[in-house]
């Protein structure tokens, strides 16, 4: 399954709703990749935080390198 998030305008909640789908088909055992194509680097930050913690499944997250 392949899902996009996409808008060219900023601030429209991208970010929030792609790491939301993620946690929550990780959450039901599903194998989830993000790509965080935004510059500021939103998504990636997010799923950094949240796989330092140990406690929820991994979300791995693909950033293009500046």
């Amino acid at each position: 399954m392949i899902i996009l998030v996409a808008s060219q305008k900023g601030g429209c909640g991208k970010s929030t709703t792609s790491v939301n789908i993620c946690a929550e088909l990780a959450r039901k055992n599903k194998d989830v990749v993000l790509i965080d194509a935004d510059k500021q680097g939103t998504a990636a930050r997010w799923a950094s935080d949240r796989n330092a913690g140990e406690v929820a499944p991994v979300i791995h997250c693909v950033q293009k390198v500046r």
